[in-house]
């Protein structure tokens, strides 16, 4: 029986005082700001949570209940424990209570960077992707599942659970076949090399997911880009108007495109793609991005966060946002509009060089005029990284936007001329 199996139980209870205190079984704490209301405690022994619970994967589950100042979290895993932990960090106890399964099985991350794994696992995600096996061991201890990106030679003896292959990698288009049947060949010649899972990344242009996504073992993934040229991928309305496409073996991928210390903010993207989830139709989703930063703090991880955070929780990524924001930047809010951010991004091509610069003037004269709501607010060493970070933004994106014009020997818009970058911190 499931309710008999032990699980390593983390205790959290909270002392009023000066502030509030949470410490582990272990004796360690930290102080945090938010208030505990209290709560009715619910057994997680519950006939019908522990049926869904028995069928989720891997173990992947937790569950926290909440009475007066305690709150007690159960979890199938470490790592869905060490997940568990750092939103009950956060505060918001509200949206954990009760038991919590992942929306994805499969939760992706692709990096051209090693990261941290603490910060892998906080964001949500289950699964790295490395180029060298010799990294892989340190993860895989942590809990993390590896994929090793192939490119030359299929490992035989890897210690890894994934291998993941882009299309055309190993096999060439012949003159007689179409893209497909290409793809086909590729996948039988994979399964004849190895008997691991496998995912496989089709072509940004490729349309035909779904039928290759029956060719694929158990246990194997189809990935696609999940926006091309800043539109969703055909592939979901087809999706949406099959009968028959639930819990298929497709898995979405997420670009994060980052900009210096900043990240592309696409919100909109996020919540189209990953808020299509149902009855499993996807076994897994995933982050496509360059690297991690070192710190929860940091700009350019909030976007990874995000998404993470949607693969596992059924929560809008607008409420998400809110949650990272007053978590660990309140002052940013007023000044942040990663909407405003997410523009810029899309509009860097030769046909919206015009569109680009008037988005930019009026980015900059956003933060002007929060430079005035900010007047009276006391002055912060976060606030100042932030005004930092925006100002260098500002610069770089005018920039690169002149060297746009000068490449193509185009005449630089008069707007992107007179743009000075604003920083309203001064």
């Amino acid at each position: 029986m499931l309710a008999a199996r032990l699980y390593k139980t983390f205790v959290l209870q909270w002392h009023f005082g000066f502030g509030n205190f949470w410490r582990d079984e272990s004796g360690h704490g930290s102080v945090h700001n938010f208030v505990i209301m209290t709560y009715k405690a619910t057994s997680i022994y519950d006939a019908s949570i522990m049926e869904s619970l028995a069928n989720s994967t891997k173990g992947e589950w937790f569950s926290l209940a909440c009475a007066a100042n305690h709150a007690k979290i159960k979890a199938g895993s470490a790592l869905c424990e060490r997940y568990a932990k750092s939103l009950v960090q956060m505060g918001y106890l509200g949206d954990l209570v009760g038991h919590n399964i992942p929306q994805f099985a499969l939760r992706l991350l692709w990096l051209q960077e090693e990261p941290m794994q603490e910060l892998v696992i906080d964001a949500g995600y289950n699964t790295l992707v490395l180029s060298s096996v010799a990294r892989a061991e340190p993860f895989r201890q942590s809990g993390l599942q590896v994929a090793l990106e192939v490119t030359k030679c299929v490992p035989q003896d890897a210690k890894v659970d994934y291998l993941l292959c882009r299309e055309g990698t190993f096999c060439e288009k012949l003159s007689d076949e179409t893209s497909y049947e290409r793809a086909c060949r590729e996948l039988r010649w994979l399964y004849n090399q190895t008997a691991r899972p496998l995912i496989y990344v089709t072509n940004r242009s490729s349309e035909y997911q779904l039928a290759l996504s029956h060719k694929v073992n158990r246990g194997s993934a189809v990935a696609f880009y999940a926006v091309r040229d800043g539109a969703l991928h055909p592939l979901f309305s087809q999706l949406s108007k099959s009968s028959l496409a639930m819990q298929t073996r497709l898995l979405p991928l997420l670009e994060v495109e980052q900009f210096g210390a900043i990240a592309d903010f696409p919100l909109e993207s996020i919540e189209k793609v990953l808020g299509r989830q149902r009855q499993k139709r996807f076994c897994g989703a995933g982050c496509v991005t360059d690297s991690l930063s070192s710190s929860q703090e940091a700009l350019f991880y909030c976007p990874i966060w995000l998404i993470g955070q949607r693969m596992w929780r059924a929560i809008n990524v607008h409420a998400l946002l809110e949650m990272w924001l007053e978590s660990y930047h309140p002052e940013w809010q007023k000044v942040l509009e990663p909407a405003m951010i997410h523009r810029l991004f899309q509009l860097r091509s030769q046909e919206a060089i015009e569109a680009a610069s008037g988005e930019l003037q009026a980015f900059g004269k956003r933060l002007a005029e929060t430079k005035e709501a900010l007047r009276f607010q006391k002055k912060s060493p976060s606030l100042g990284a932030l005004s930092q970070l925006l100002y260098l933004f500002q610069s770089a994106y005018k920039a690169d936007l002149e060297k746009f014009c000068q490449e193509r020997m185009q005449k630089i818009p008069l707007a992107l001329q007179n743009f000075l970058p604003f920083s309203f911190s001064k």
